[in-house]
């Protein structure tokens, strides 16, 4: 679950993370839900008052503006395998640092997948994380039991079971398996 954010209200965020909210999402890819320059203070104010992460819904083109602010966030990942061929430098240098990145939404890439996974593995295998990108409301298809395939088919059995759920695991519920 994500909340999109649009103020830091502490009282709702407490809430929201009782009911098991995880992270605060910027959609900066189709205007964001808020704007990109308040990028550090609400990662750190949702950070240091419930451990949320920062999921970016962006172009890894435009992580050159902001990736100083990106690197000194205490967790971030970034969605859909950054979504463009030409920005993809860009986002291997922030998984190089740690940044996380979601194997999600193959369709709406502009690159080949399976390369895309096996460099951001063999860069930093703990921050690739394999997702459904469901409901996927405006795109051409949703998730289909093909894009876990495409992992199996790709990488090897235990460097799968990281992408599919151990690393997810430890972002997400800190539980290292």
């Amino acid at each position: 679950m994500f909340f999109y954010a649009r103020i830091l209200n502490y009282q709702l965020i407490i809430k929201l993370n009782e009911l098991g909210v995880k992270a605060i999402r910027f959609n900066v890819n189709r205007g964001s839900s808020e704007d990109i320059s308040r990028l550090d203070y609400l990662a750190r104010g949702v950070y240091e008052l419930v451990n949320w992460h920062i999921e970016l819904y962006i172009d890894s083109n435009s992580l050159t503006e902001i990736t100083t602010i990106v690197a000194k966030l205490p967790s971030v990942s970034i969605d859909h395998l950054g979504l463009s061929k030409s920005g993809f430098t860009n986002l291997l240098s922030l998984v190089d640092k740690g940044l996380k990145v979601k194997a999600t939404g193959f369709v709406r890439i502009d690159f080949d997948a399976e390369e895309a996974i096996r460099t951001i593995y063999s860069t930093n295998p703990d921050e690739l994380m394999f997702g459904t990108d469901l409901p996927s409301t405006r795109e051409k298809r949703s998730f289909l039991y093909s894009d876990i395939e495409l992992i199996n088919n790709i990488l090897k059995e235990e460097e799968a079971k990281k992408v599919l759920y151990k690393n997810a695991l430890n972002w997400y519920l800190k539980i290292s398996v």
